[in-house]
């Protein structure tokens, strides 16, 4: 950058300002700046380079009125515009930093740093047609730098123009071999005093070539190309350093290849005969416990067999054709592979699954091995395997309780390992195998959802070993899952009372304390890990994000209708989520300079479907139930005005003057009482600080500025809402909170669209027919809220343009089976009255219409009928809440919630309220004591 306008003197200063800026001395910088600007107040370049230092002196408004001035008095300058980009790009506003980057190529086409630049933000923002473009650019201006070639290639990728990338490759790979040679003939030169540094170049250089080798075939194998991709291969081996992705690539493609239809079966035997194997044996002998290279070698097995070629190409499935006559010629090859031993489990079956099951359980047993349940969770699924699970964990606690010698468990077991064989010569079982066996038993009873037995079994765990940490662990979440949150929360606390210094532990009980609303006592918990000086809590943990936490944390103070924290902390987690989108911005230009591409590629990818991550779509879904919160809180505080306004006018002088002062005064009484209020003064010091580098959890610990800048929550919502109907559109709570959002906007076609895609759901999952999932229900009960919802706002319909009128009555008729809300009320319930979980559904929407009144009798079932068989415990949790909600006299509610108790003795929800809540308020004091 040089300002030719300027005179010799000058263009030296300005010289040294872009000098002190690269070199961050700032105030050298803006001296040299001042010093131009006194001679030349106008000169537009300078203004610009002034706003950039002082943006980095986070004086920011002021830069943007310094590079504005600037663009103004030298609207056709590239500097002006480059600099007005780099600002944008600083703030993180990467479209309007391209298209201020875009501007100063109108001025200067051949700028390579501005191209650069450009290239980088239309990846960020996933531009791919205007990447193209600029990386075209780039290489017909230099086309002697290697990395304008693979950013050009990598463009042409993303853009899905494969063979054009393939193109672009063969090119640049054409000028590989002259490269090397100018570097060997350098490297000779240079071999006195610098021999150790030619050959780290030319150890980069080679790693750098089989990188872009192995994207070359990445490539082709994602152009379904994969006997190219594999010619490729074999031709480029020798230049390959990375062999264990080279063997990977190569087994992959003959699978590939093996299934594809591009080439005959007879065909591949004749130029590949034996070699699948072969490269998975490869990969085998160098990882047997490498599950994906196990299940490459069962799709070739079954392949070759008979079976699979009846069946055919098309009809083939990885998890069902594991095959374990492959599993036991790989265990003959591979016998120390518990990869391979535990794969076995999943396809034996009968006294096969037995045998193998006991051999497999026999060595965690002896060793206390805590994680072997969480290995097994797999095999839940099939109730005959279940029942063999536990007749073996019984055959061992029974044989270890009564000191029985072990029977020829490991007898039949080829390649015995050494602590197979300890077992095996062992006289008797240890007391440490019957311990670990009452552990396990407790698990899976757990599984089974056996609380009693279960309990039974944990208990004589502890008994036997009082110092056992993971009984007591399990014992906790045996509660958790029974719905005893309390009880669960204080057995977690009895383990992390045994060992103070482990974080998983003290992890758990703030978990379980936050779902409790103990939010003081989990605060309290964290910061005994999170200290750190000169850093609040908060801040801290907002810096190390820890996403958990602060979901958890969110979702307590929503409960706890503590809005304004709820919305920070849910804000925290989606700034998270940015900064790793922000992240990714530094790899461009890396990735591409170590030519790292293929990981690259995959990060890419990754980032495309970050907000699909389960901790988003979980912040999404809190954030939109809290707009729809604040949403009804702003219409009813509107409502409120608008009554006290009316009311006010019929009121006198004097009432109205005494009536505003007394308003007047109890504002400035809870404004003082208010927490805005007590932190009044501290709030000045927060905004002097924030300055100073204040950490974002630090200004505004509270969210109350946040909360405040609301204006339009349902339009808030609608961006979560988008997320999540792309993500996870067929979840019924996605398009449940979709028809209570498109419902408050009173947007009819959305609401339509949500209740049809309801139904789908439901058809997909085959609950039509047998209405017994709480899903279906869902469904029946919004389609009832939309019947009512045509009827009160049947003018909706004809606003609508004229195009879609047609289809949409015509959908609306089929989902109401042109039957009014009461009719349609009245089907269903003839239909589905002995469902308790319709009953609540039902009862819900009533009360949320105000209709309770006009159909007694649903409510009235409630209270009267008991359900003949046993509900999911949520349904009878949402049944009692329900009813306190309804202003039931609490004896009745009582009755309601011991009859629960007898069904799901553990669920707090069922326990007397008075005495949970007094035992809750005693052990958060005595933990906070100490």
């Amino acid at each position: 950058m040089v300002a030719s306008s300027l005179p010799s003197k000058e263009q030296s200063t300005f010289k040294n300002i872009l000098k002190y800026y690269e070199t961050k001395q700032y105030k050298k910088a803006l001296k040299c700046a001042e010093s131009i600007l006194k001679k030349f107040p106008n000169h537009g370049e300078t203004l610009a380079l002034k706003g950039l230092v002082i943006a980095a002196l986070n004086r920011k408004e002021e830069a943007y009125e310094l590079v504005r001035r600037g663009l103004k008095n030298d609207l056709k300058s590239h500097i002006c515009w480059h600099v007005y980009g780099l600002l944008y790009r600083g703030d993180q506003d990467y479209k309007e930093a391209a298209k201020a980057y875009l501007q100063a190529l109108k001025f200067d086409p051949e700028n390579i740093q501005i191209l650069r630049d450009l290239a980088l933000l239309q990846v960020q923002t996933r531009d791919y047609d205007g990447l193209m473009l600029t990386r075209r650019k780039l290489v017909t201006i230099k086309p002697g730098i290697r990395n304008h070639w693979l950013g050009f290639a990598v463009a042409c990728h993303l853009k899905g123009e494969m063979d054009i990338a393939i193109k672009i490759l063969e090119s640049y790979e054409g000028t590989l071999g002259k490269n090397s040679d100018s570097l060997d003939a350098s490297s000779d030169k240079r071999k006195e005093g610098s021999n150790q540094e030619a050959k780290i170049a030319q150890m980069e250089e080679a790693y750098e070539t089989s990188e872009t080798l192995l994207y070359h075939a990445m490539i082709l194998q994602e152009m379904g190309a994969w006997k190219a991709s594999l010619d490729y291969l074999e031709k480029n081996k020798g230049r390959i350093i990375d062999l264990l992705s080279y063997l990977e690539f190569r087994a992959n493609l003959l699978v590939q290849l093996l299934l594809s239809k591009s080439i005959s079966t007879e065909e591949f035997e004749h130029l590949y005969s034996g070699e699948p194997e072969t490269a998975i044996l490869q990969l085998l002998d160098l990882n047997p416990n490498n599950l994906e290279y196990i299940r490459l070698y069962m799709v070739v097995y079954s392949f070759r067999s008979d079976k699979f070629l009846n069946n055919g190409v098309s009809s083939f499935c990885l998890e069902s054709n594991i095959s374990l006559e492959a599993c036991n010629e790989l265990q003959q090859r591979y016998p120390h592979s518990s990869s391979l031993e535990r794969l076995t489990l999943e396809v034996a079956i009968g006294e096969e699954f037995l045998r193998r099951v006991k051999e497999y359980f026999s060595r965690f047993l002896y060793q206390g091995v805590p994680s072997l349940m969480t290995d097994c969770k797999s095999l839940y699924r099939n109730d005959t395997k279940v029942n063999m699970i536990e007749q073996v964990l019984n055959e061992f606690y029974h044989e270890g309780l009564n000191n029985c010698k072990l029977t020829d468990r490991n007898a039949s077991k080829n390649g015995e390992s050494y602590d197979t064989q300890v077992i095996s010569k062992s006289k008797d079982l240890t007391p440490d195998a019957v311990l670990w066996s009452l552990y396990f038993l407790a698990q899976h009873f757990d599984m089974k959802a056996d609380t009693e037995q279960a309990l039974v079994c944990v208990n004589k765990a502890i008994e036997h070993t009082p110092t056992l940490i993971e009984a007591y662990s399990v014992k906790s979440k045996i509660f958790k899952h029974a719905g005893g949150i309390f009880q669960s929360l204080q057995f977690a606390n009895e383990a992390r009372k045994l060992d103070l210094a482990d974080r998983y532990l003290n992890c758990q009980c703030i978990q379980l304390a936050l779902r409790l609303d103990m939010i003081p006592l989990a605060e309290a918990w964290m910061s005994l890990f999170t200290k750190e000086e000169g850093v609040k809590e908060s801040q801290n943990i907002y810096d190390l994000q820890v996403i958990w936490y602060e979901l958890e944390s969110a979702e307590s103070h929503f409960r706890l209708k503590e809005f304004s924290k709820a919305l920070k902390l849910f804000k925290a987690v989606e700034r998270h989520f940015q900064d790793i989108i922000e992240d990714q911005f530094d790899f461009h230009s890396y990735c591409l300079r170590k030519a790292t591409l293929r990981a690259y590629i995959r990060v890419l990818r990754l980032e495309d479907k970050l907000f699909g991550q389960k901790y988003y779509l979980r912040n999404a879904k809190g954030l939109v139930r809290l707009y729809l919160e604040i949403f009804e809180l702003q219409k009813q505080k509107s409502n409120n005005e608008e009554h006290l306004s009316l009311s006010d006018l019929s009121l006198s002088e004097e009432k109205k003057g005494q009536k505003s002062k007394k308003i007047h005064k109890d504002d400035n009484d809870k404004s003082k009482n208010s927490p805005a209020g007590k932190e009044g003064n501290a709030h000045g010091v927060k905004s002097t600080s924030s300055s100073t580098g204040s950490g974002w959890m630090e200004i505004d610990p509270n969210g109350e500025t946040l909360y405040e800048s609301i204006r339009d929550p349902l339009y808030e919502a609608n961006k979560y809402i988008s997320i999540l109907e792309r993500y996870v559109g067929d979840e019924m709570a996605v398009q449940t909170l979709a028809f209570e959002l498109a419902l408050k906007e009173e947007k009819l076609v959305l609401i339509l669209k949500a209740v049809v895609h309801m139904e789908r759901i439901v058809l997909n999952m085959n609950k039509v027919s047998s209405p017994s999932n709480d899903d279906f229900y869902i469904f029946v009960v919004k389609k009832l809220h939309f019947a009512y919802f045509l009827e009160e706002r049947c003018s909706y319909l004809e606003q609508l343009p004229i195009s879609i009128i047609s289809f949409v009555k015509d959908e609306c008729h089929r989902l109401c089976e042109g039957s009014t809300f009461e009719k349609l009320l009245m089907y269903y319930w003839d239909m589905y009255q002995e469902s308790l979980a319709f009953r609540v559904h039902l009862a819900e929407l009533l009360k949320h219409l105000d209709m309770q009144e006009r159909y007694p009798f649903v409510i009235e079932n409630l209270v009267s009928k008991k359900q003949g068989h046993v509900e999911r415990r949520e349904i009878c949790e949402r049944h009692v809440a329900l009813l306190e909600t309804l202003g039931y006299p609490k004896h009745v509610v009582d009755e309601l919630r011991s009859f629960y108790r007898n069904i799901y003795p553990y669920a707090d929800c069922f326990q007397p309220v008075e005495e949970l809540q007094s035992a809750k308020k005693m052990f958060m004091e005595q933990q906070l004591k100490k």
